[in-house]
């Protein structure tokens, strides 16, 4: 097995360092997560992300169903809808006022034909739109 200095570190350290001999603030746990899960982002505690967003659905392209995540960081009103590529709006699938926080939207397109679509997140706060591809 070959390892880059720091996974030969982190293992070694892992291997020879006892819960015994650990000080109360170095655990086990923060040697892996420090080395072995690198590039790995935590949420932190609360739920709601620090800008909006419209994520990329997934999958795309799809059938009959995908998944469309997006986030607000305040309480505010949101509007999601999808349009045709000429700019037609064919339905609204969410419009409320919403908490801050992360959402994820099931988006079936059974009587939709093939082809591309349009989504767009409205709020006070600013507009962002994604591409999505129907494939039956």
């Amino acid at each position: 097995m070959i390892l880059a200095p720091q996974g030969l570190f982190a293992a070694q350290a892992a291997r020879d360092v006892t819960p015994a001999q650990m000080p109360n603030t170095f655990t086990l746990e923060s040697i892996f997560s420090r080395f072995l899960l690198s590039g790995v982002e935590s949420r932190g505690e609360s739920p709601a992300p620090e800008r909006m967003f419209l994520d990329q659905n997934f999958p795309n392209p799809f059938n009959p169903t995908t998944m469309i995540r997006y986030g607000v960081p305040v309480e505010t009103n949101v509007k999601l809808t999808i349009y045709t590529l000429l700019g037609t709006p064919i339905r609204i699938l969410v419009d409320e006022r919403q908490e801050a926080g992360i959402y994820e939207y099931d988006f079936s397109a059974l009587d939709l034909p093939s082809g591309a679509y349009f989504y767009r997140l409205q709020t006070p706060l600013g507009t962002l739109t994604r591409r999505m591809t129907v494939s039956k």
